[in-house]
């Protein structure tokens, strides 16, 4: 279902996840405080636009990694989503 949604789709869902509606903007975004450096990759701007196979990506990576490498990976820099 997630492969079937376009751009503005992808961005309404992601918005309906929190209460307030409130996501980061880009990977730069720091509105949120220290939500930022966790969870840098899991934003409007590259979930919406990267194509639908950018959230499957980091899910998979979020399953099969340990939090303590996932978290080091995305605060670095080094988790890249292919």
């Amino acid at each position: 279902m997630w492969r079937s949604l376009d751009s503005d789709k992808r961005a309404k869902c992601l918005k309906a996840g929190p209460s307030d509606g409130v996501v980061l903007k880009d990977r730069l975004d720091q509105s949120l405080g220290d939500l930022c450096m966790m969870l840098s990759d899991w934003n409007l701007r590259e979930i919406a636009e990267s194509g639908p196979d950018y959230l499957l990506s980091i899910l998979k990576h979020r399953a099969t990694t340990s939090l303590l490498i996932s978290t080091a990976m995305v605060s670095t820099g080094t988790l890249t989503v292919t």
